[in-house]
Formats: structure tokens, C-alpha cells, sequence
């Protein structure tokens, strides 16, 4: 009687609308498969996906103390009545979900919510030292003060994030090229459990007794590829161990949310934090809107368990509150319309995934004109300072809400199986030519030179060079363990090549047997990544496209990639172009080696367009 009497309550707070089952079943929220599609399933037994947005405060901060920033607050006559004001708002919105690092008045107010916790509770570093005794202390403490007041009865609650973008990469929660963790663990004090733990490690990998590693020996296979993740992921075994068994102790009924992973970890962490968490979480800001399905089957067959995007945004600088942008995840857009298309592409196509079970947007209001506490000054909001909505944004935010339910429960995709298999991507446009078309050689190394710019992430050691010669040319790097290096080849004369009608790329070359490499497309225009317009004398709009991962055989072979396979590049180029490929103006075909591989050498003899 009581879970019945849960469920029925919290459905006639929600609404119906929210939901996609009949009341009955569990007290709390719960995480299930469904018919190959993953739910939330809340108190009652309905189907859930949480749709929410982070920092929904009354007010907020500048360390510039006549910055302009948002005074929701005080504009609605006080934080309670604003929060009534807001939730009201929000549910209005579509939305179903109070997210992270919100002020804890919208806990009361009918709206289901997540707790974010900063359990990695390392002094000078959050995840040293793990095995230290004392760090468990350190974890236990913390969840004490931070869980302070959170009732392990309460039905709205429906989990737990137990940290955010923590550093498994060692400096940071993304590769750097800086000091792994293992690194890190080996440079502790002797007598340090942690160190211990790593001395270990290096010396089964070395084939020798613990007591007979020495320290220079260690340090020599740091540079191993796979090596520092696998430490990584003993790292996170042994925390996600502490971490949960600290919050079941003290609640055994919510969720726990896992670990909020900066656009991504090394594979051993992603298992390990997978074997002890409800959902697998993921912070993910994609400039284009346009998501790589195959990135969140990833992270789902690593971990086994659904995935909730738990930030993602976008920024236009076409904003009321006059916000710069100039720090933050780079998701810049010149207009609202801008950010109202980015997303609903990037919803759309990730809410049909069947191992998706929620969105959060990051964030309720507009950042301060002068930056916040870390200078970020981004119009994130769906809000302005005067606690005006962008209603332009909120359109299709409403809509997508409304209809989430149905488009995940309708979508025809199936549970991915295999790392080895992908899914395949909408095709890219191509310009289309006229008349008949002709083989444009883009750089043939038996005929001339050529040219090309090396790239990597010197951070990390990843250095390449290429020398032409011999009739080919020879691309050498060492693929640290950071980003990867790579080449940008150019046209003979460096003039971009006019290849309208083409439909595929050619490259005859040798690549080293197992190296994984992408093969890229940069258009030309003119202007920085984050420039407002690009332009050529082409036409061609400045867009990077990226191939399939690819990898190589030993062999001299032809490479061939289908322009129509190709997607456009998040990361790098114009994000509002035309999305098509416009091979009127190919400026650079580029090869990039990803990072952790090691030293090789990849021998080019010819690129083409047919």
C-alpha cells in the first residue's frame, strides 16, 4: 500500500504527461530495460526520462562586483516565491527534473531532483590516494556535510552524481599530455599505500618482484600504450569501491548517478565506474549539434549500464544580457534560432538511442556579463539577468519534452553489441557538378613535393615530421598520450582544389599494421573556427569533415572514403555552414593518428578525388 500510495502521489504532482506507464510498482526511482529500451522508472512504475537543467538559483555571482548577472530573486519577490514561480515555469516547459548544483528550495517543490556530491576528497588531488585509509576517512566525512538533510526516504530523489569531471587522465578529467595518474601514484612517498599499489602494478607488467623494480625502471614503461589506463581504472575500482559503499550505508534506495565523465575517460575507468553505478553519466558539449551516435554506444558497452547527458549547451552571441562567451565549453552560435536548431538536432538524435535515459541542460540563467568565479560568461540560460525567458530556444524545448517519451519508446534503433561494429551516420551532402567528371589529383609525391603542416599535442611528446623524397613522402610521429598528432597535406602551389562532382577520396599509402588513424576534409574560407562567416573565392564555407576511424594493414594500399560517409567536425571549422561538402574548395585533406599509440611512420604516395 504505501509504494501505491507513493506512486499515485508523485503522478498527481508530476502530471500524467510526464509519464508512459500506469502507477504501480517502486517507492523509488529505479533503472530498467524494457523491451531492448532503457528507462528511468519512477515511483509508481511509469516509464521516465529525466529532462532537467542544472543551476536553477535564485541568484548569482561575480568576484567583478558591478557585473550585471541574473537577480531571478529578487525580481520575484524573494527566493520562495521565486522557486514556486520557477518550478511552475519549468514544468510548463516540458521539463521534469531539478539538476546539479541547484539551490535546494527546488527540492520542495514537487519536482523530482538529483543530489550532486563531491566525493573525490583527496588532499591536493582528488584521486591520491585511494588506498590511503585516510581518503576513506576523507570520502566518509565529506558525504556527511554534503548529504546533510537529503532524506534516503524521499520518493523525488532520484539519485546520486557521485562527483564531476574528475581527473582519471591525471592532470585533468580529459588528456592533457600532462602526468598519468600511475605517474602521479609512483612518485609518492615511499611508505604510501598508493605507491605500493603502483610499484606492483609496474612490477607485474615488467615481469619482476615488487621489491626489485627500480624507480628508473618503472618510469620507463609509463610511456607503454594502455599502460597508465589500465592503472587509471584500478583507481577508479577502488574509489567507485569506498564511494558507494559510503553512500549505501547511509541510503540504500536512491540511484547512484555515476561520475559525471568530461566528454570521456580511458576505457578501463569507464568499465570500472560501469560495475558500480546505476546509470554511466556523461557531461558532452557538441558544437555542431550534430552527436556521433556510435560515442554514446561506446561508453554504454563499456560500462553495460544507460547513459544520461548531464550537460550539454549552447551559447549564442546574439544575447540580451550582453555575455561575451569568451570562456567555457565552446559551443558558440551567432543567433537564438541558432541555438533553438543545435538543440533539437542534438536531442533528436540522441533521445532515439534505446540505452539513453535523460537530458540536462546546463544552465537555468545567463552567466554574469563580467564572468563568474571562473571567469565563464556565457549566455548557457534559457533565461536572461531580468528572468526573461529565450523564447525562441524554449519553443523547441517544450516540444521536444513533450514528445521525448514517444520518440524514445517509437525509436526503430536497436541496443548496440559490439565495440567493432558502428552505426551509420546520415549521409553528408556533396556539391553537386555538372557535365562529366575528371579525377582531380590533389597531391601526387612522384610528380612534385608537395606540402603539408605537421600537428599534435606537444604536451604529451607527440611530435611528426614529413619529408618528401623518393616518390613519396613520409609522415613520422610518436602518438603520445594525449590527443594524437597528424598531417595536413596541401595541393601542389598550396592553392585549394576544385573538385565539383567528386564523390570519393583516394589515398595510396602504407600505414603501419593495428594503427588507428582518421583520414579529414577541410574546405577553404576564410576565418578563425569561431568566426561568424566563411567565405572563398569557391564558394566552399570553411567546414571540417572527418572519415571513419580507420586502421592500417602494412601494406601500400588505396584507401578509399566515400564523401558521403563522412561528417562534419565538432571540433574544428565552420560550425554554421551549409553542411555539405563543397568540393569546389578542398584546402586540406589531413591524417590524423589518435593518441596512445606510439611511434610510426605512415608513407603517402598520392591522394586523388574521383
Amino acid at each position: 500500500m504505501k509504494k501505491m500510495i507513493a506512486g499515485i502521489v508523485f503522478v498527481a504532482l508530476l502530471g500524467a504527461a510526464a509519464f508512459a506507464a500506469v502507477p504501480k510498482g517502486p517507492a523509488f526511482f529505479t533503472v530498467e530495460q524494457v523491451k531492448a529500451k532503457w528507462w528511468l522508472v519512477a515511483p509508481g512504475g511509469a516509464k521516465f526520462l529525466s529532462m532537467g537543467i542544472n543551476c536553477v538559483l535564485p541568484g548569482d555571482h561575480s568576484p567583478v562586483a558591478d557585473s550585471p548577472k541574473y537577480r531571478g530573486g529578487g525580481i520575484r519577490g524573494g527566493t520562495e516565491k521565486w522557486a514556486v514561480f520557477t518550478a511552475a515555469r519549468l514544468r510548463e516547459w516540458g521539463f521534469n527534473t531539478v539538476a546539479s548544483w541547484s539551490d535546494r528550495v527546488m527540492w520542495k517543490q514537487g519536482m523530482p531532483y538529483c543530489a550532486s556530491l563531491h566525493l573525490a576528497a583527496g588532499e591536493n588531488h582528488r584521486l591520491i590516494d585511494v588506498w590511503d585509509p585516510a581518503y576513506a576517512e576523507r570520502v566518509g566525512k565529506a558525504l556527511v556535510e554534503q548529504a546533510r538533510g537529503i532524506s534516503p526516504e524521499d520518493p523525488m530523489l532520484i539519485g546520486y552524481f557521485l562527483d564531476n569531471e574528475v581527473p582519471w587522465y591525471g592532470d585533468a578529467g580529459w588528456p592533457t599530455g600532462g602526468k598519468s595518474l600511475l605517474e602521479m601514484y609512483l612518485r609518492l612517498p615511499e611508505d604510501a599505500p598508493g605507491r605500493r599499489e603502483a610499484v606492483a602494478f609496474m612490477a607485474g607488467k615488467a615481469g619482476e618482484p615488487a621489491g626489485k623494480l627500480s624507480f628508473d625502471a618503472g618510469m620507463a614503461l609509463l610511456g607503454k600504450p594502455g599502460t597508465a589506463d589500465e592503472f587509471a581504472g584500478m583507481v577508479a575500482a577502488r574509489f567507485m569501491e569506498t564511494a558507494v559503499s559510503a553512500v549505501r550505508k547511509r541510503d540504500p534506495n536512491h540511484l547512484i548517478l555515476g561520475m559525471r565523465f568530461a566528454n570521456g575517460a580511458p576505457d578501463a575507468v569507464v568499465r570500472a565506474v560501469g560495475a558500480r553505478t546505476d546509470v554511466l553519466t556523461l557531461n558532452w558539449y557538441v558544437k555542431s549539434g550534430s552527436p556521433d551516435p556510435n560515442f554514446v554506444d561506446r561508453f554504454f558497452l563499456l560500462s553495460g549500464k544507460p547513459v544520461m547527458i548531464t550537460e550539454y549547451s549552447y551559447r549564442a552571441m546574439e544575447n540580451r544580457t550582453g555575455t561575451r562567451n569568451s570562456r567555457g565549453a565552446d559551443v558558440t552560435v551567432q543567433t537564438q534560432a541558432d541555438r533553438a536548431v543545435r538543440f533539437r538536432r542534438y536531442v533528436e538524435t540522441l533521445g532515439a538511442l534505446p540505452e539513453v535515459v535523460g537530458f540536462h541542460w546546463f544552465q537555468y540563467s545567463d552567466q554574469p556579463t563580467a564572468g563568474r568565479f571562473d571567469g565563464e560568461d556565457c549566455n548557457y540560460g534559457l533565461v536572461d539577468h531580468n528572468d526573461e525567458p529565450y523564447e525562441e530556444l524554449l519553443a523547441a524545448m517544450r516540444d521536444l519534452n513533450g514528445r521525448i517519451v514517444k520518440l524514445h519508446g517509437e525509436s526503430p534503433l536497436k541496443l548496440p553489441v559490439s565495440l567493432d561494429e558502428r552505426r551509420p551516420l546520415p549521409p553528408a551532402k556533396v556539391a553537386q557538378g555538372k557535365g562529366r567528371f575528371r579525377p582531380v589529383t590533389f597531391v601526387d609525391y612522384s610528380r612534385t613535393s608537395g606540402g603539408g603542416k605537421t600537428w599534435g599535442d606537444n604536451s604529451s611528446g607527440c611530435a611528426g615530421t614529413l619529408e618528401a623524397g623518393g616518390g613519396k613522402a613520409v609522415f613520422s610521429y610518436d602518438a603520445g598520450p594525449g590527443w594524437g598528432c597528424g598531417v595536413d597535406l596541401v595541393p601542389g602551389g598550396g592553392a585549394p582544389a576544385g573538385a565539383l562532382g567528386a564523390r570519393r577520396m583516394i589515398l595510396r599509402m602504407k600505414v603501419p599494421p593495428g594503427v588507428r588513424y582518421v583520414v579529414s576534409l577541410n574546405e577553404d574560407g576564410v576565418g578563425p573556427p569561431d568566426s561568424a562567416s566563411f567565405a572563398s573565392p569557391s564558394g566552399a564555407d570553411g567546414e571540417q569533415y572527418l572519415g571513419p576511424e580507420l586502421v592500417g594493414n602494412g601494406r601500400v594500399s588505396d584507401v578509399k572514403i566515400e564523401l558521403g560517409d563522412i561528417r562534419r567536425g565538432t571540433g574544428y571549422g565552420n560550425q554554421a555552414g551549409n553542411e555539405t561538402v563543397d568540393t569546389q574548395g578542398i584546402a586540406i585533406i589531413g591524417i590524423h593518428v589518435g593518441g596512445g599509440q606510439g611511434p610510426g611512420a605512415i608513407e603517402i604516395e598520392r591522394v586523388w578525388l574521383e
